[in-house]
């Protein structure tokens, strides 16, 4: 049973690993990469940066400008004189100028170049492919255009293996790229640093149209169609956003797949891609993503702990409690990615536990069935039905040895039981006690305890294991409460038929046990033991000397609050226990004890305080006045006598702590 045990466990840990696995194999990062995208539509459009312009070179330049492209440069001098004027701080062209024009264009650019601040040209990195070899040739701007205040930045834009662009790539072979460059030129050289080696991921603001964009042909013309600080103090950058693609060494348009994409957001021109970037490292928000193996080790360790945690529960609650845990994670990623700009893949950390989902109906059905036939055998012949079904459902609660519980035992005995054989036959005495014995089992059944032993006349009961029982303490005093007053019923024709009284005696006590299954190889029984138990038994005996039926123990009296009434009998010291023990009466359920009851109850309990601080004199007449409620309180008429002869001794000079110590 034992190796079987170690099997399951290995299948359930090889899933969980094998799902991490997938995780990071092509395949689940495509399905995490999918996640990445659909939390950019959750969190939506994030505000817009304030200090970066794009200039579009769009269908509307084109149509105001009447030029087919390349545009002459002298275009580009004015409008970057334009910008300068109205107080651009850094421009950068996201446009290849490879090739010189004509003197006079290139001239005319070179000047709106140096006259201004900072600006940023572009390069690019060409792929050659041929059969027998590849070569990478890097595009720069023409050497007559470069000033000694011109920065070069290279515009390449890498894409994943789906096609969306979600990473920057700061650097290739060392070029640093132009939104980097643009930055530093914007906000100084180390306003960046340090700077991942590998990039990051983008954490875009939106679709296309969401950061702040101006024509081209605007700018031509700035007075007429733009606000004068529409360039004050920013960092502009210009690029192409057509349908078709006009650059050069460029078949197709200069527009890219972003997470926007994957919801209709549209493509978006690199230009716009780089001025995302740009923003991240000007305010230091791009996207911290936690590498995947990280993840997928904390995904296999969320997963093995709600496992261990939820193993041997219902199935409703196993339910309930991972779709909460899912739902914790799902919102914290949603949380820390659009606030605090971190991605910690759900899908890393989900999958294994829905490994665990998967595997765990397998292995929840060989171990309950193991269980289960074990259990049955087990406790078949020695605990309640419902105690069974209990078990039934839940075999992780029985296991063989002994384990600690807080539980309630209950000791029932017949009073008087030698009279009524000496004056009956043992035919009559065994059907008298089963029939009260059977009152005990009944009652102790329906409640939900389980009948430890039976030992001749006696009988103990317990709540509280092998199933755990919050309210165990309760139970047993209400059972209790239950078999007197049947039993008093029964006593009333049992007297005459069998020629003496007949009554019960109950101790009852809670605390910590030692419960499971003792004996030997071939013959054990469930039963509990400990100092708790021992004084539970001892209890049931101390009735006999205040004359009472059920007397329960102080830890007892503490959990079941004031659900019922109980008195304060006495403080004792039981033969072979040093502890002092706090005897309490059950009297009955609060709320259905007579009044003339409750009032020598309430008398009991003043006299007991005058008793206990050694003033005998003011503690006999306290007890007197009970006795003239009720006559017949068996524990007031003790305590009278007692204090009747204890005045005597302390006469004699003799020591008194109020503590009543018991031979037996």
């Amino acid at each position: 049973m034992r190796g079987e045990h170690v099997t399951r466990q290995r299948l359930l840990i090889a899933g969980v690993l094998l799902s991490a696995l997938f995780y990071l194999l092509p395949w689940g990062q495509q399905l995490d990469m999918t996640t990445y995208d659909t939390l950019f539509l959750l969190r939506g459009t994030k505000e817009v940066p304030r200090d970066i312009v794009f200039v579009a070179i769009d269908e509307a330049s084109f149509l105001q400008i009447g030029e087919r492209w390349p545009w002459s440069r002298k275009l580009h001098a004015a409008a970057i004189d334009n910008m300068f004027r109205m107080g651009a701080e850094t421009i950068a062209l996201d446009i290849l100028f490879t090739e010189p024009a004509s003197p006079d264009e290139d001239a005319a650019l070179r000047e709106a170049l140096a006259a201004g601040h900072t600006t940023v040209l572009a390069s690019d990195i060409v792929t050659t492919i041929d059969d027998r070899f590849e070569y990478e040739s890097i595009l720069e701007p023409v050497s007559t255009l470069r000033t000694p205040e011109t920065l070069i930045g290279h515009i390449s834009t890498p894409s994943d293996n789906d096609g969306f662009v979600r990473r920057a790539s700061l650097f290739l072979e060392d070029h640093p790229s132009l939104a980097l460059q643009a930055v530093r030129a914007y906000a100084g050289q180390r306003c960046c640093d340090p700077l991942p080696a590998d990039g990051f991921f983008i954490n875009y603001y939106g679709g296309p149209e969401t950061l702040k964009t101006v024509s081209f042909y605007q700018v031509l013309a700035p007075g007429q169609y733009l606000p004068p600080d529409t360039f004050r103090d920013k960092l502009v950058i210009v690029g192409v956003n057509t349908t078709n693609s006009v650059m050069p060494n460029r078949r197709t348009p200069d527009h890219y797949p972003t997470p926007y994409t994957r919801w209709g957001g549209g493509y978006m021109p690199g230009a716009l891609i780089h001025a995302n970037i740009a923003a991240n490292l000007l305010n230091h928000n791009a996207i911290a993503f936690l590498r995947p193996e990280v993840v997928a080790g904390a995904g296999v360790i969320i997963a093995l702990v709600f496992w261990r945690l939820t193993i041997g529960r219902r199935l409703r609650v196993r339910i309930l409690a991972g779709a909460a845990l899912v739902a914790g994670i799902l919102a914290l990623a949603v949380i820390a990615f659009s606030y605090f700009y971190q991605y910690a893949s759900p899908v890393g950390l989900l999958l294994p536990l829905f490994a665990v989902f998967i595997f765990s109906p397998y292995y929840d059905y060989l171990e309950a069935t193991q269980e289960r036939a074990f259990m049955r055998g087990a406790l078949s012949n020695y605990v309640s039905p419902q105690v069974v079904e209990m078990l039934d459902r839940d075999p992780a609660s029985l296991r063989p040895g002994g384990t600690r519980v807080n539980a309630t035992a209950l000791f029932l005995d017949i009073a008087g039981f030698t009279r009524l054989t000496e004056k009956n036959s043992p035919e009559v005495i065994v059907e008298f006690v089963n029939e009260l014995l059977s009152v005990a089992v009944e009652y102790g059944l329906d409640s939900g305890g389980t009948v430890e032993r039976f030992l001749g006349d006696a009988a103990v009961i317990i709540w509280g294991a092998p199933v755990a029982q919050d309210d165990h303490a309760i139970r047993a005093c209400e059972t209790a409460l239950k078999i007197a007053e049947r039993i008093q019923e029964i006593s009333v024709t049992a007297s005459e038929r069998l020629g003496a009284e007949v009554s019960v005696r109950i101790g009852i006590n809670s605390g910590t046990m030692i419960a499971g299954n003792i004996g030997g190889k071939r013959r054990f029984n469930y039963t509990v033991m400990g100092d708790a138990v021992n004084l539970a038994a001892r209890l049931e005996g101390v009735n006999k000397i205040y004359h009472t039926t059920i007397l329960i123990g102080s830890e007892t009296r503490r959990l079941v609050g004031e659900r019922f009434v109980c008195r304060m009998i006495d403080r004792i010291r039981v033969r072979g226990r040093e502890q002092i023990s706090d005897v309490w009466e059950l009297v009955g359920v609060f709320g259905k004890v007579p009044s003339v009851r409750l009032n020598c109850i309430g008398e009991y309990a003043a006299a007991l305080e005058h008793y206990q601080a050694g003033e005998l004199g003011r503690a006999e007449r306290g007890f007197a006045r009970a006795l003239g409620f009720m006559e017949d309180d068996g524990p007031s008429e003790v305590m009278h006598r007692r204090t009747q002869m204890l005045a005597q001794r302390r006469r004699e000079n003799r020591p008194w702590d109020g503590i009543y110590n018991l031979d037996r």
